[in-house]
């Protein structure tokens, strides 16, 4: 019996992006991309407390820094 292979999709850096990846989610595909090193991501923000401001982003993770 063998397994269904999955395609593997492999684009550059200028296809990184976050709507770039939301619109390929439901695509049956694994996706390997390449970024920049001094690309910055954030990660999903904390659960908004009912005071002030919610925020956006939650800690930075960048890519050039390994203890990040």
């Amino acid at each position: 019996m063998r397994k269904p292979v999955r395609p593997i999709a492999t684009y550059d850096s200028e296809y990184g992006s976050a709507a770039f990846v939301n619109l390929t989610e439901d695509i049956p595909a694994d996706l390997l991309m390449r970024l920049r090193p001094n690309r910055c991501l954030y990660k999903a923000p904390e659960a908004y407390s009912g005071c002030g401001r919610p925020c956006k982003h939650g800690d930075k993770f960048q890519l050039a820094k390994a203890d990040s």
